[in-house]
């Protein structure tokens, strides 16, 4: 018997080796509590989205002005939009925009922002469910056309294609639970369900076994916490290593010169070789950035230079 394959639709690998093309399509239940009391009742998921507005930069090609990189960067912007109802939160992924979704708890503003605590919802490239629409598989997976959805939170909505998926002639799930339009704004306790995949091309290194797939998405915190938390371990030193400031002073391709101890004996700080000053201040740290990397330290009273860390292409 002779097996005739498609060269489009499939890996051939031999004699009556024939690997179909085939997608891989997960859905997350997400029941975010963002430091809310009453288990996310008062929280609101809106879609975040970057964009150039060309139109009005004074330059057309992203010329980097003499001032430094904020003459480029000055013109890309920013903006959120709430989703308000199940209908408008169904959306895809796109990362021309670098499209995101937040989970705002707008009762709980940053110490540091005064915004809205929240986290994000960072999706991989997710690839669109690749079957036709009239198909069984799209009816029966309809979930997979959308990367987002946001619903009412209820404890029986647990399967994104309903409870008997092999079962259902289609429209089961997410589809039904959504044909209402309900409102899922504040005080309506929204939950996530997020679609990601991936598309599987087989290969022969996955054959006889196959060694794995990587796909998942991300959780961000935004203004969470008042620092990055993971700055927590203390501070060791590796007599093995030697920090290339701590002895001398050759900026600007000069020559060695032993910087002196101080006072108490010890090295002077960054700070020295840097010609930056810090204070802190209520939170977190306050830096002046009128310094040149280029160029020596200046002594105690002398004039700084003008330059900065952006307009001195600092690498």
């Amino acid at each position: 018997m002779k097996i005739k394959a498609h060269p489009t639709l499939a890996s051939w690998w031999g004699p009556k080796v024939n690997a179909q093309f085939h997608q891989h399509i997960f859905c997350a239940r997400l029941d975010f509590a963002v430091d809310d009391p009453n288990g996310g009742q008062g929280l609101v998921v809106s879609e975040a989205v970057t964009f150039v507005p060309v139109e009005r930069a004074p330059r057309g090609d992203g010329c980097v002005a003499a001032g430094g990189l904020q003459s480029l960067w000055q013109w890309l912007g920013y903006t959120e939009t709430d989703l308000t109802t199940e209908k408008m939160a169904q959306r895809i992924t796109n990362a021309e925009t670098a499209r995101v979704w937040k989970i705002k708890n707008p009762a709980r503003p940053s110490a540091i922002t005064g915004r809205a605590i929240a986290y994000k919802l960072v999706p991989a490239a997710n690839p669109h469910l690749m079957a036709r629409s009239r198909s069984l598989v799209t009816r029966r997976g309809a979930f997979a056309n959308r990367n987002l959805w946001v619903i009412l939170h209820r404890d029986e909505e647990k399967w994104p294609a309903g409870a008997y998926t092999v079962q259902s002639s289609g429209g089961d799930g997410l589809p039904t639970w959504t044909a209402e339009n309900r409102e899922v704004g504040p005080g309506h306790d929204p939950v996530i369900w997020h679609s990601f995949g991936l598309t599987h091309i087989p290969r022969p290194e996955d054959f006889p076994v196959m060694p794995y797939e990587s796909v998942g998405f991300t959780l961000k915190p935004v203004g969470f916490f008042d620092s990055n938390p993971a700055v927590v371990l203390p501070h060791g030193a590796n007599t093995a290593s030697k920090l290339a400031f701590a002895h001398y002073a050759c900026c600007n391709g000069g020559p060695e010169q032993e910087i002196p101890l101080d006072d108490g004996g010890k090295r002077p700080s960054l700070d020295h070789f840097l010609g930056v000053k810090s204070k802190k201040v209520e939170r977190g740290f306050e830096f002046r950035s009128d310094f040149d990397f280029h160029k020596p330290p200046v002594a105690s009273g002398q004039p700084r230079s003008n330059g900065s860390i952006l307009s001195n292409g600092v690498h």
